[in-house]
């Protein structure tokens, strides 16, 4: 969890950008089962917030090969300013 909380710090510090994104994997509880997902965060300079895009996945582990899993789910609109 240090490495996300760093890792937000220092693109919130990024204040020249035009934009970012952050990519990570994590679990997410889909119906009280917790699925792997891969998370991306995303931001532009006009954005007045940022963007979460959530695709869960079967990870090559579980079966010797990896997979998509259903569509990606988005949280958050931006709202773009000027």
């Amino acid at each position: 969890m240090a490495a996300i909380a760093n890792g937000k710090e220092r693109l919130a510090s990024l204040k020249d950008a035009d934009g970012w994104a952050f990519a990570r994997e994590g679990l997410f509880n889909d119906g009280g089962k917790k699925t792997d997902v891969i998370s991306v965060e995303m931001w532009v300079k006009s954005a007045t917030e940022t963007v979460i895009v959530i695709q869960r996945f079967e990870p090559f582990a579980s079966r010797k090969h990896f997979r998509l899993i259903g569509e990606p789910r988005s949280v958050g609109k931006w709202n773009l300013a000027g």
